[in-house]
């Protein structure tokens, strides 16, 4: 994976961002910096700034990776037929099966970073919209809809943090969601 000093290819930019987000979802947010990054790759710290002005250029565009990864998932085409609380079903038992490391190091960031809790916070309401969208119903207002998005939402939150689920637990979950906000 790394390119560097041994006659391989330059680094670019993109180089730079995967090996950062490789070393945030492994170590954490304090392994996502330019001479432990330089390291890794087998380079000299100066090819980071070649490709970043500074620090904050280097977060930016590992937010922006990060923001298009989590946000495409929710551009992937329902099943034929699939009606909206279908596919909050499918959503949210493929969430809380999967573990998120990558989403609870970016959380784990937002918590001492004020760039990256910006981007936190535009990538959850993002989330929180979609699934509103998903389980709107005309008898049900804006609110009401939107509360039990977040509630759904903050499920596939904690998941993200760590909790150790069965999947019988969370077939229970999924269900117990599925009740909240269906008919």
């Amino acid at each position: 994976m790394p390119k560097g000093k041994a006659g391989s290819d330059r680094l670019t930019r993109d180089d730079w961002v995967s090996a950062g987000i490789e070393a945030l979802e492994e170590t954490g947010f304090l392994s996502v910096r330019a001479d432990a990054l330089a390291r890794r790759l087998g380079v000299s710290r100066g090819s980071f700034y070649w490709h970043f002005a500074d620090v904050a250029a280097f977060e930016q565009a590992l937010v922006e990776r990060w923001r298009d990864l989590v946000l495409a998932a929710l551009d992937t085409p329902p099943a034929v037929d699939e009606t909206p609380l279908e596919r909050f079903r499918t959503i949210m038992w493929r969430s809380l099966r999967t573990q998120r490391s990558l989403e609870a190091a970016f959380r784990a960031w937002g918590a001492v970073n004020t760039r990256i809790q910006v981007a936190l916070r535009r990538v959850d309401a993002n989330r929180e919209a979609y699934m509103a969208r998903l389980i709107a119903r005309p008898d049900r207002t804006q609110p009401a809809t939107l509360a039990r998005a977040r509630i759904a939402y903050w499920s596939y939150l904690g998941r993200a943090a760590g909790a150790e689920l069965t999947e019988a637990e969370i077939e229970a979950i999924v269900e117990a969601l599925v009740e909240l906000v269906g008919p």
